[in-house]
């Protein structure tokens, strides 16, 4: 079983190489929700507004990581979240 996150420990994702297969995020919210961000110029985090970022409802969320800049994943409130399928060369949990 994957572990589950929490908000005090989003998720760092590094770049995704050509070819990479996607990651799945599951989300359940509690009150809270799980935004997925990605890094900006000056390598601090954005959500896109794009209403699939966050996810306010407990779900599941394909992330396609091919070509892809670095990503954090991170829960607010209650809300918790497992990320399935990545390659560990590309995962780190953030402090």
């Amino acid at each position: 079983m994957e572990t589950w996150y929490v908000p005090a420990n989003p998720v760092i994702l590094g770049q995704g190489p050509k070819g990479a297969e996607p990651v799945t995020i599951v989300a359940d919210v509690g009150t809270g929700d799980v935004q997925i961000q990605f890094m900006d110029q000056a390598e601090g985090w954005f959500t896109p507004t794009a209403d699939e970022y966050t996810i306010a409802a407990d779900d599941v969320f394909i992330l396609d990581r091919s070509n892809c800049p670095p990503v954090r994943i991170l829960a607010s409130g209650d809300a918790v979240f497992q990320v399935w399928g990545v390659d560990p060369t590309y995962f780190e949990a953030a402090s």
